[in-house]
């Protein structure tokens, strides 16, 4: 196995006596599908200047502001990817 690899490691299954408890849910579980500049960055592979540059012209649309941080939508993000394979951006 190549060292560089981290083998995938799946959660046990509860035990039966187990079912009965409530489920604890903790925020390192949780996933957001938001992503800030720097995350759109590496998820597409860009720079976070670069993801700025996409959204100034239009390119990536990101979701409606509450404050002054940016967020786009994971989906966003891959509908991008989809066009700019497609030779649509």
């Amino acid at each position: 196995m190549d060292d560089n690899v981290i083998p995938f490691r799946r959660r046990p299954a509860p035990k039966v006596e187990d079912l009965d408890r409530p489920v604890v849910i903790s925020p390192a579980d949780l996933v957001s599908p938001l992503l800030d500049v720097r995350g759109a960055a590496e998820f597409l592979g860009r720079s976070e200047h670069a993801i700025r540059h996409l959204r100034a012209r239009g390119k990536l649309q990101p979701i409606p502001q509450v404050d002054r941080r940016v967020f786009f939508h994971v989906n966003e993000l891959k509908r991008f990817l989809s066009a700019s394979q497609k030779g649509e951006v």
